[in-house]
């Protein structure tokens, strides 16, 4: 039998999303999608583009390739959820306060 469905008391789980490799690898792709679906496990997320990954904040420009990476990490701000770099965040006490940490 299921629990009664009923609003969480608890704060969701805080999840670290560390990604690692250049914007046009194809594992960013599917670590910014999978990102995205850790939302509706009701997780609160930060992401952190690391090295190479964080072009996709630094540049503005829109090629045909980027667009869906950018879009992800798009819906990730207005979902209310941190997308920052490993130059703007101590990332060892980041992931020290995390609940759990998942690397692309």
């Amino acid at each position: 039998m299921h629990a009664p469905l009923s609003p969480r008391t608890a704060s969701p789980r805080h999840i670290v999303v560390l990604l690692r490799r250049p914007p046009d690898h194809p594992r960013t792709a599917q670590g910014l999608r999978a990102t995205v679906g850790y939302v509706l496990a009701d997780l609160r997320i930060t992401l952190v583009l690391c090295g190479p990954a964080a072009a996709l904040l630094a540049e503005p420009t829109r090629t045909p390739e980027r667009v869906p990476l950018l879009r992800h990490l798009s819906t990730l701000r207005a979902l209310g959820h941190r997308v920052t770099s490993d130059a703007d965040v101590d990332v060892c006490e980041l992931l020290a306060r995390a609940d759990a940490a998942v690397s692309w």
